[in-house]
C-alpha cells in the first residue's frame, strides 16, 4: 500500500481502520489506484455487453434459419426481431456490470 487515509469504524465504534487510496503489487511494482479500477470496470462493462451481443447475433442467426427452415415467417422480420432483443440484452447486461 502506497497511500492510504483512516475512517472510524461506526455505528459500532470498532476502532479506526486504514483505507487503501493507491497500492503497488509487489511482484510487478505497478501502481494502482481507485480511477484505476473505476476505469477497469467501465472497459469490462463495454467488453461484456459486445461479447453478449455478438452471441446474441449468431442465437439470431440460428433461430432464423430455425422459422425459415419451418416456412414460419420471412427472414428480415424474423431477424429484426431477434436482433431487438439481442440490442435489449446487451444493454441490460451493460447497465448491470
Amino acid at each position: 500500500m502506497v497511500r492510504s487515509h483512516v475512517k472510524e469504524a461506526w455505528p459500532e465504534g470498532l476502532g479506526d481502520y486504514e483505507v487503501p487510496d493507491v497500492w503497488r503489487d509487489r511482484a510487478s511494482g505497478e501502481v494502482y489506484s481507485a480511477e484505476s479500477f473505476v476505469a477497469h470496470h467501465r472497459a469490462e462493462a463495454v467488453r461484456l455487453a459486445i461479447a453478449w451481443f455478438g452471441y446474441g447475433l449468431i442465437g439470431c442467426g440460428l433461430f432464423t434459419y430455425g422459422r425459415r427452415m419451418r416456412a414460419q415467417s420471412p427472414v428480415a422480420a424474423t431477424f429484426a426481431k431477434a436482433a431487438v432483443v439481442g440490442v435489449a440484452v446487451a444493454l441490460f447486461v451493460y447497465w448491470l456490470a
